[in-house]
């Protein structure tokens, strides 16, 4: 198993015979919105803040499909994206939007696994945020779980 973290949420995964990218979030930096700050000094700061370690090639060679863990701008944009690359979404409602972007090969969790090349991809229900208000703002999230030759690995 090999983890390489790109920005954010992005994550490079090699587990068993298998590369994912993991929350693909390939734009340019500066060419996003600007979210509510933290800082004050923040304010108008258009995301993403810094430049990818990779060019989006180098990152996406032998990457096997996209798992996404929900849809926001700072977890799936179509930048540097293949429209037929494979994206496995959490459900139906995350299914629909990445489809309207283009992509047209996207599978939803019908239910709680998944299995792709020899890995099992359980689904795991997570909250996004710290209070309930939060959490119904944002939206429903998921985490998953990998099981195959490797030692399993969650993902949160």
């Amino acid at each position: 198993m090999k983890i390489q973290q790109i920005r954010n949420a992005t994550l490079k995964i090699q587990y068993s015979s298998i590369t994912i990218l993991l929350d693909p979030w390939l734009q340019d930096r500066g060419t996003g919105p600007s979210f509510t700050p933290v800082r004050g000094k923040m304010i108008g700061m258009k995301n993403p803040l810094n430049d990818l370690p990779l060019p989006p090639n180098k990152i996406l060679n032998g990457v096997d499909f996209c798992l996404v863990t929900h849809i926001h701008p700072d977890h799936f944009t179509a930048d540097y994206l293949p429209q037929d690359i494979p994206v496995m979404v959490q459900n139906e409602e995350d299914k629909e939007l990445v489809t309207g972007m283009g992509f047209s090969c996207v599978t939803a969790f019908e239910g709680p696994e998944l299995h792709m090349g020899g890995i099992t991809i359980t689904k795991v229900p997570a909250r996004h945020g710290d209070n309930l208000e939060t959490v119904a703002y944002l939206g429903e999230s998921s985490g998953y779980v990998l099981q195959g030759e490797d030692k399993t690995l969650y993902l949160a």
